[in-house]
């Protein structure tokens, strides 16, 4: 069983974030079966191009013969269909990354390095590695860490003790890191593999951590800027007369 040629088809555009029309640009066919022909299965992948932001992607479409998903119609006639399975490529973001990451200002006011390494955590991340993704999230907040002077050759322990002195981490933040350092080190000692639920926690603790250690103050520092460049365009008070 094979699908017909389309010239159009619904898909998940990363890009876009949802479902969107797509056109589609290309389109490869495969259909094999077993030694004895009695289990068949084929694929289907395809170019589409976003109709919203002509962002390009692959989509590949696969079935067989065995998987069947069997319903009724309301005239309790029986209904079969194959269960398709689905993936992308790219693949689909497995964590939206936050808006500050996005700004290219990120680069030039902390640091091009890591955001490099971010971005390879979050490639992990939508990759499906959770041990690479929490080794990643160690090596982002140890380069955090050496931005703002932590010595690099201090144990991680000993890293966050000096951030709380220099207050940059309050005592709850320190203990969220600790938990943060602690499952980094279990993935890449211990071979500890994270679930889906606690991959998520360690990202948003990093990425609180980031952002309020290096975005929430440029972006209070500009906020001050401008409003004293705004102030004295804003009409006074009238005086009342007496």
């Amino acid at each position: 069983m094979t699908e017909p040629q389309q010239l159009d088809r619904k898909a998940h555009c990363a890009e876009c974030g949802g479902v969107r029309n797509c056109d589609v640009r290309g389109h490869h066919k495969k259909t094999d079966e077993d030694a004895d022909g009695h289990y068949q299965f084929w694929t289907n992948i395809y170019i589409l191009q976003c109709r919203g932001c002509d962002n390009l992607f692959v989509q590949k479409v696969e079935e067989n013969s065995e998987d069947i998903n069997h319903d009724y119609d309301h005239h309790g006639l029986d209904i079969s269909e194959t269960i398709k399975t689905i993936t992308y490529w790219p693949s689909i973001s497995n964590r939206t990354k936050p808006e500050w990451f996005s700004d290219s200002q990120f680069k030039i006011e902390i640091s091009e390095t890591l955001f490099s390494y971010m971005s390879e955590m979050y490639g992990a991340l939508d990759a499906g590695l959770p041990r690479l993704a929490v080794a990643g999230i160690r090596t982002c907040f140890d380069n955090a860490s050496a931005i703002l002077n932590v010595p690099e050759d201090l144990s991680f322990d000993k890293k966050i003790e000096i951030l709380v002195d220099l207050g940059k981490l309050t005592n709850v933040d320190k203990e969220r890191l600790a938990v943060l350092v602690e499952a980094g080190n279990a993935s890449v000692h211990r071979g500890w593999s994270p679930s889906t639920e606690e991959l998520k926690l360690l990202a948003e603790i990093l990425e609180h951590f980031i952002e309020n250690t290096f975005i929430l103050p440029r972006r209070t520092s500009r906020l001050d800027v401008e409003a004293a460049k705004l102030k004295p365009t804003v009409p006074a008070r009238p005086m009342k007369l007496k």
